[in-house]
């Protein structure tokens, strides 16, 4: 039953065992009624054929009537007064007895005229009822029918309705609840990138704090060190220069004044260096941290956009399954009007047409009787005519009787014929408004499927960029890591430089006064001269490795 049913089949749709079963009890209604229709058009022949044959009953006894009379008439009266007394009286006695079985006949000829005739109007009275019943069983029948079809169709509808609004509705919910969702979840990782972004830019921001106040205590420390030891090897070079000649002192006291401004100068080179290098730190850290805050706000305004531009489109989907739906409803409004204006109509032209049988049908059993009663008259004044008025009357009642039961069949099968007429309309308009529920379920149907998957479209791009945005987000918070975890390193390999460059200065600053000092003691008077000569080049010579430090941690910065 489910394989055959004339609905359209979906998803969301109406009760199949309800509706299949409803169908099949108006379609065995229909044959139960098309069955008793074809019952009583039957029946109705069957009183066709007996009427015929009783009236023809009746013909053939006026016609036996006509016959008797005229062979009367032949015989009527004769004169045997020619013949003898004795043939007179025997004559005689057979013409009474001649005549009292013509009288006989005669009676008994009309008894069975009227026999026949009682039992043709019996006939008549019988099929008259019988077909006035029949007529008046179908009305009901049809009616009923009428009515129950018009009540489930209408109640079939009223469920394809609110089947419609409630795949409408639920649609609507889980297109809501699916967009809340996708909101709940782009803030959520919004939140959580925010907060991941705010936690690493914070540990950054700790440890280049941390990175660069321990640079700017190992630098003090290294400088303070390198003072402390400059201070105390021009202590021990002041009391070497007091122990030597004096032709020394001034000599030393430049080379010491020399080597004082080559450390200040190496000092304040390497402390440019160190500030350079946390400027350019803290303004790329400035510019890469305003610039993944840009792009936050980018991939947040682009996500904005998308949940905007996704709620536009849904409520532009919702408008047109609204518009659709209401545009479906008023086609089913009108057609259904039409379909019950044609049904009223199919009522009223075949309750017309059954008036017009029945009126058709009193003015033929009308005319029947008068042409019976005309008959009757006929035979009365044929039985006191003369025999050739007498046969022409039978033949003209015969003649007359065989119109009238022609006219009475063609009225009896033109009635039949409307009826069916009327009852074949009133099935092409019950088949109509069928198709009108079928073509209203149909595109209920459609734009019900149409608003659900354009809802799963939304709802799937919805997701889609939602995904999207999270990856991205993610992505763009791992590069930012690794941007500052770059950072992180760079910070720390100008750390290691500035200890290197540091520990260059410290070398360089401990190794410059063991060259001064380096010969024991004078032994000729010429040995100041050659302590000075090795003094120069000992200075000339660590000055080119002092500039060559100073210029290659300026290269590496």
């Amino acid at each position: 039953m489910h394989e055959n049913t004339p609905f359209p089949l979906a998803f969301r749709g109406y009760e199949r065992e309800p509706v299949d079963a409803a169908l099949s009890q108006l379609s065995r209604k229909v044959t139960e009624t098309e069955g008793q229709l074809a019952e009583a058009r039957r029946q109705i022949a069957t009183l066709d054929e007996r009427i015929l044959r009783t009236e023809g009953e009746v013909a053939a006894a006026k016609m036996a009537a006509a016959e008797a009379h005229a062979r009367a008439a032949e015989a009527d009266e004769p004169s045997y007064s020619g013949l003898g007394a004795r043939v007179e009286v025997l004559l005689r006695s057979a013409e009474e007895q001649s005549a009292a079985l013509r009288s006989a006949a005669t009676a008994q000829a009309d008894e069975l005229v009227a026999k026949a005739q009682q039992e043709a109007e019996r006939l008549r009275q019988e099929s008259r009822q019988e077909s006035q019943d029949l007529l008046a069983q179908s009305e009901r029948k049809s009616d009923e029918l009428l009515a129950s079809a018009a009540s489930e169709s209408a109640a079939i509808l009223t469920a394809a309705e609110s089947t419609a609004r409630e795949t409408v509705a639920a649609a609507q919910r889980d297109a809501e609840r699916l967009r809340t969702t996708a909101e709940a979840e782009i803030t959520q990782l919004r939140s959580t990138t925010d907060q991941d972004l705010a936690a690493r830019r914070a540990a950054a921001e700790t440890e280049r704090t941390a990175l660069l106040a321990q640079s700017r205590a190992e630098a003090d420390r290294l400088v303070s060190d390198a003072e402390e030891l400059a201070a105390k090897q021009r202590s021990e070079a002041q009391e070497q220069v007091d122990a030597m000649l004096a032709a020394a002192t001034a000599e030393a006291e430049q080379l010491r004044a020399t080597a004082r401004q080559e450390a200040e100068q190496t000092k304040a080179q390497a402390h440019e260096a160190a500030q350079a290098d946390r400027e350019n730190a803290h303004k790329a850290a400035v510019e890469q941290l305003d610039a993944a805050r840009a792009h936050a706000d980018g991939i947040r305004h682009e996500a904005q956009l998308a949940l905007n531009q996704a709620n536009a489109q849904a409520a532009e989907i919702r408008e047109e399954a609204r518009t659709e739906l209401e545009k479906a409803q008023t086609q089913a409004s009108v057609l259904q009007a039409e379909a019950e204006q044609a049904l009223e109509a199919a009522r009223t032209e075949a309750a017309t047409l059954l008036a017009a049988a029945r009126e058709r049908l009193d003015e033929a059993r009308t005319q029947a009787e008068m042409m019976h009663a005309a008959a009757r008259r006929s035979r009365s004044e044929a039985d006191l005519a003369i025999a050739e008025q007498r046969e022409e009357s039978a033949k003209v009642i015969a003649d007359e009787a065989a119109a009238a039961q022609e006219r009475v069949t063609a009225l009896v099968t033109e009635s039949t014929e409307r009826a069916a007429e009327a009852e074949q309309r009133t099935n092409e308009a019950i088949a109509q408004l069928q198709k009108v529920q079928e073509e209203t379920a149909h595109l209920r149907t459609q734009a019900t499927r149409q608003a659900q998957e354009q809802a799963d479209e939304i709802l799937a791009q919805a997701r889609k960029d939602a995904e999207r945005i999270r990856v991205e987000a993610a992505e763009q918070a791992a590069q930012e890591l690794s941007a500052t975890q770059k950072q992180v390193d760079s910070l720390r390999e100008e750390r290691d430089s500035i200890a290197s460059h540091l520990h260059d200065l410290r070398t360089l600053l401990s190794g410059a006064p063991m060259d001064v000092v380096a010969p024991s003691a004078p032994s000729a008077p010429d040995q100041p001269e050659i302590a000075d000569q090795e003094q120069q080049d000992a200075l000339g010579s660590d000055e080119p490795a002092t500039t060559t430090g100073a210029q290659r941690r300026i290269k590496r910065a």
